[in-house]
């Protein structure tokens, strides 16, 4: 019997140490497949899950929800593309420029948002701050070519995936450690304290200003990163992406995913972007897609995604 106990409590330590070689190791292997297709597809939810993480950081941490961050997301390929097009600028050089250039404007973004409180404030003021963002770029046509987009990017890599897929998984995992580093750091102590009370958070003296600033900052660089290899990937990018719409999409990621979680976010990119890929055929099925499985999950399993094993223990229990 303490065997049996003793060999169960040694295979669920092995498990929590190792659950995440298998998906690594499929993720690192899935090149030599030779499936162009299915790795396109899992770079763009590379992208997108980066971007529904980041978004979720300021909601999870300050109940902040940044209605503009497409736009941002957008800014990081327009910068990297502009400069790498019109200054000839080595494309590494460009990216990394975008995601600093994205920051910089995060700063001035955060410093805005921060002196804010209440939940419609922020949405309504995020939103005006990324449609400003976007009738800019759509207005300067002499800089971005308005509506008909930018085309003929430099290239990161040649026409082969397999350099890009791996690049994108790399951006992917640091972006994902960084994010759920900072949750658990003391930083993100903080920064969870202030969204839970402020007042109280500011009586103790944390200076809640340059926190909230951080995680908005934080939270938008990383849409530029994105952004900017976004650009380089495809080689072509228009004012679509800086639309609300995109930003909607990723904040159904996250709710069908489970914002509680660091999880959450990724599975409900990975699993829509999946179903959405397999109806495409009909471009309408799109918003249903989205929006059946978010109704789903709201009503089903508020928590998300991730909520459903806690769902199922409790069902266990009460039918005991």
């Amino acid at each position: 019997m303490w065997e049996a106990s003793r060999l169960n409590s040694l295979e669920n330590k092995v498990f929590k140490q190792y659950w995440l070689v298998i998906p690594t190791l499929t993720l690192l292997l899935l090149p030599l497949s030779g499936q162009s297709y299915i790795l396109n597809l899992l770079i763009t939810c590379f992208i997108y899950s980066v971007l529904a993480s980041f978004f979720n950081l300021p909601f999870r941490t300050l109940g902040y929800c940044n209605f503009g961050y497409a736009s941002f997301y957008g800014v990081g390929a327009y910068f990297s593309a502009l400069v790498a097009i019109n200054y000839k600028v080595p494309v590494a050089i460009a990216i990394v420029g975008g995601f600093l250039f994205t920051a910089l404007i995060g700063v001035g973004y955060g410093m805005l948002l921060s002196r804010l409180r209440g939940f419609h404030y922020v949405a309504m003021t995020s939103w005006f701050f990324g449609e400003i963002i976007r009738l800019i770029i759509i207005r300067a046509v002499d800089i971005t070519r308005g509506m008909k987009g930018l085309y003929g990017i430099p290239f990161i890599f040649s026409s082969d995936i397999t350099p890009y897929y791996y690049l994108g998984l790399m951006l992917f995992i640091v972006s994902i450690v960084t994010c759920f580093k900072f949750l658990n750091s003391r930083i993100g102590i903080v920064c969870f304290a202030i969204g839970n009370d402020e007042a109280l958070a500011q009586s103790l003296g944390i200076n809640t200003f340059k926190y909230k600033m951080l995680v908005i900052t934080l939270s938008t660089s990383f849409a530029g990163l994105m952004g900017s290899f976004y650009a380089h990937f495809r080689g072509t990018i228009t004012p679509d992406m800086l639309d609300w719409a995109v930003t909607l999409n990723v904040l159904v990621f996250d709710i069908v995913g489970g914002m509680n979680s660091i999880l959450g976010p990724i599975i409900g990119t990975f699993l829509l972007i999946s179903l959405i890929e397999t109806f495409r055929f009909v471009l309408e099925f799109s918003p249903i897609v989205l929006g059946a499985a978010l109704l789903v999950v709201m009503l089903l399993f508020p928590d998300g995604i991730v909520g459903i094993p806690k769902y199922i223990s409790k069902f266990r229990k009460a039918s005991r």
